[in-house]
């Protein structure tokens, strides 16, 4: 599935038949991910809300976030029902991941305003879950580096190469997770960089 933030749809492949289909979406999205289920989660950055719509593109709950995450640009759900939202951009004064119930409100959450320790964020664009290891993968586009958290958003350690380097990336803006293999893509780089997950 893919999002297209200037015509407000989500597009459906169908890698069988080669078709594809599309729903149109209220607002124009900051991104998608996909649950195991095939759920579709949308975030929407000026309306600060989450969708989540079945593989149909029928409504099935909105998430209005609480007025402290400006510009929400992703989000994931969790197994307990949860979603984890990251929200910030250079021109907002806070730059975090937070997970947040079905009401909206923050449960926990990590960082603050923007900074490139390893307690701050600057425009974590993308997230990713490990579900087999309870980490949740932060692009942390403007620091240009991927963060690896615990569920409960606790930092462990920033994602390094095979030999053990740290990676520095020319702004992370894509992941995906299959199986071991993290799936990366940089903001103005033709490159796909692929990561083994450490157990």
């Amino acid at each position: 599935m893919d999002c297209s933030e200037d015509d407000s749809r989500v597009h459906k492949y169908l890698l069988d038949d080669k078709r594809s289909t599309y729903w149109n979406l209220p607002h124009a999205s900051a991104g998608i991910s996909v649950t195991s289920e095939g759920h579709v989660i949308v975030a929407f950055h000026n309306q600060r809300k989450v969708i989540e719509y079945d593989k149909d593109g029928q409504v099935l709950l909105v998430v209005i976030l609480s007025v402290d995450i400006i510009y929400p640009v992703h989000a994931i759900k969790l197994t307990n029902g949860q979603f984890v939202v990251s929200h910030g951009h250079s021109i907002h004064p806070l730059s975090r991941v937070c997970i947040v119930g079905t009401d909206g409100r923050i449960v926990l959450s990590f960082g603050g305003l923007p900074g490139g320790s390893e307690k701050q964020l600057d425009y974590p664009m993308h997230l990713a879950l490990d579900k087999e290891n309870g980490y949740i993968i932060v692009a942390d586009t403007c620091n240009y580096r991927i963060l690896i958290l615990t569920h409960c958003l606790t930092y462990i350690r920033i994602l390094t190469c095979l030999n053990g380097e740290l990676t520095k990336l020319d702004r992370p803006w894509r992941m995906c997770l299959i199986d071991d293999r993290l799936y990366a893509t940089e903001w103005d780089s033709q490159h796909l960089l692929i990561y083994k997950a450490k157990k």
